[in-house]
């Protein structure tokens, strides 16, 4: 019984010596794991892609631009096909202004995937920031002789890759003042979209530029019969006032300002056309409230009004010094 008892309790001990060491090294498996997956997570989380495109994108959007650039530029040195980290790199470079850069990202993508609406427009909207407007129109006229026509989904919609074409393609014309080209292309655009109100308003600011006073009228009245209550029928408003100015129908014009005013109170080139007509009119005090008006939402208006034609013969009030 003495043996039994020594042998049951001998054994009892190895036991529990047995469940210590399995324990301990349960316990040294476990802190092997944590501390191994804490060392190397971060190396497979550095050769990965797509954790350096998220990173960019987080810096982006912290407006942490150069650490932004370095997070793109190091997924496409792990991934040289990430066509996405490279349109976030031009993303990036348009923030900084760096315009020759965001085209060289653009090109990029182009080499994998030539025919990509959207970068085409990007590439020629890029030129155009950059004011090379003739480069830009090439571009567009190449896309449009190409004939390839395919949704393209951008900020505020889908439309189609020829219709966006046009809509580029007649922006670098106005800025080049080529006001009778723009009419054309305008025109192609609305075939493709009667109803986009836009695309009526730009084509009379054209006229308006060519001082077909009564045709641009006419496409802010439709502009404004598409939609009559948004801010761009404020413009639309102020447009339609400047081209009865310059039919000289000054109350006229006046009603239309105040149309645009009632849509946007702060619209300060409308109360700056305002003081221009209450000065055709011979009423200097409605003038020069306007006009200070005008001044204080825009200080520029300040410089344009002294050597704008119209306000000379308020050049001894206080509103000139």
């Amino acid at each position: 019984m003495l043996w039994h008892s020594w042998y049951a309790t001998s054994m009892s001990k190895k036991n529990k010596m047995q469940k210590i060491k399995s324990f301990f090294l349960w316990v040294g498996i476990v802190l092997a794991v944590v501390i191994g997956s804490t060392l190397i997570w971060p190396y497979l989380n550095y050769a990965n892609s797509e954790y350096w495109h998220n990173r960019g994108r987080a810096f982006y959007e912290k407006k942490n631009y150069e650490k932004a650039l370095k997070a793109f530029e190091h997924a496409i040195s792990l991934d040289p096909e990430d066509t996405s980290a490279y349109q976030w790199k031009a993303a990036v470079f348009l923030k900084l202004e760096s315009y020759n850069q965001a085209i060289d990202a653009y090109d990029q993508i182009l080499a994998y995937s030539p025919d990509n609406p959207k970068i085409v427009l990007l590439k020629g909207q890029t030129y155009a920031r950059a004011k090379q407007f003739e480069v830009a129109l090439e571009i567009f006229d190449q896309a449009i002789s190409t004939g390839i026509d395919r949704p393209v989904k951008i900020q505020n919609g889908t439309f189609s890759f020829q219709y966006l074409l046009l809509i580029q393609k007649s922006i670098a014309l106005m800025e080049l003042e080529r006001y009778e080209e723009v009419l054309s292309v305008l025109e192609a655009a609305i075939k493709k979209s009667p109803q986009d109100a836009n695309l009526r308003h730009s084509k009379g600011a054209a006229l308006l530029m060519l001082e077909r006073f009564e045709d641009a009228i006419k496409c802010f009245d439709y502009a404004l019969q598409i939609d009559p209550d948004s801010t761009k029928a404020a413009l639309a408003w102020n447009n339609k006032g400047c081209a009865l100015f310059g039919l000289k129908k000054y109350d006229d014009a006046l009603k239309a300002f105040d149309q645009a005013l009632l849509l946007d109170a702060d619209y300060d080139s409308a109360w700056y056309s305002r003081a221009r007509v209450y000065v055709s009119l011979g009423n200097r005090d409605s003038a020069v409230s306007s006009l200070q008006r005008a001044i204080a939402l825009n200080p520029d208006h300040k410089q344009n009004m002294r050597s704008d034609e119209a306000f000379q013969s308020l050049k001894g009030l206080e509103v000139f010094k």
